[in-house]
């Protein structure tokens, strides 16, 4: 493969991997994508996206000493792939080492100014600190990086329901629900919520609907 043809198969899977990564909880889709992306890089000869690949299923099986080695095999052989140093800072954060998490995350975001994904972790990381002004600001940078990008927008919605903001936190994840309806766990948010302020039926509306999606789902019942 010559160098051209190289760069534009390395750029193909980093833009297909941008849009993938918005939706990691369809755990099928996400697998397979990501199997899929591991088995071609690696007969391509772009062994960081192979390792990194292979980091993020083994992240995904809860085998998070196999995940670190294999980003950290992905930042030796290409020490500015952002993908990698998120995904180390995923395993750390798993490990309670939140502060080298955060700074791996923040760093994986200036590395790749077009990733969205760090700057939700980072949001992510402040909330879970109560640091709520920062995070709001991490979540809108993500937003404003991929304005397709549903989650930061789920987790804009956390922050102002922790704050007792109701109003904010409807039209976040309403907005969240804009871009993905396929999100179960939104629906219980909102609804959760709209039954917290009595709003019956607007919430039953709304468990309906998810239902039409999800009839199996028990949650919603």
């Amino acid at each position: 493969m010559s160098a051209r043809d190289k760069a534009k198969a390395i750029e193909n899977i980093r833009s297909r991997y941008l849009v993938a990564c918005r939706t990691p909880h369809r755990v099928d889709e996400y697998t397979a994508f990501l199997a899929e992306i591991s088995q071609t890089a690696k007969a391509e000869g772009i062994c960081h996206w192979h390792k990194f690949a292979e980091g993020v299923l083994a992240l995904m099986l809860e085998q998070p000493a196999d995940a670190l080695v294999l980003f950290e095999e992905a930042i030796a052989l290409e020490p500015n792939f952002a993908p990698a140093w998120n995904g180390k800072g995923c395993v750390l954060n798993t490990q309670h080492r939140n502060e080298e998490a955060l700074a791996l995350f923040e760093k994986a975001g200036e590395l790749d100014p077009a990733f969205a994904l760090p700057w939700k972790n980072i949001g992510v990381r402040l909330s879970a600190q109560k640091r709520y002004e920062e995070a709001l600001e991490a979540f809108n940078q993500a937003i404003r990086i991929d304005s397709d990008y549903a989650a930061p927008w789920i987790f804009k919605g956390d922050v102002h329901s922790a704050q007792g903001q109701h109003a904010e936190a409807l039209n976040a994840y309403e907005k969240s629900l804009e871009l993905d309806p396929e999100n179960i766990n939104v629906y219980q948010m909102k609804g959760d919520i709209l039954i917290s302020l009595e709003r019956y039926e607007e919430a039953l509306t709304l468990f309906d609907n998810a239902l039409a999606l999800y009839p199996r789902n028990a949650s919603l019942w």
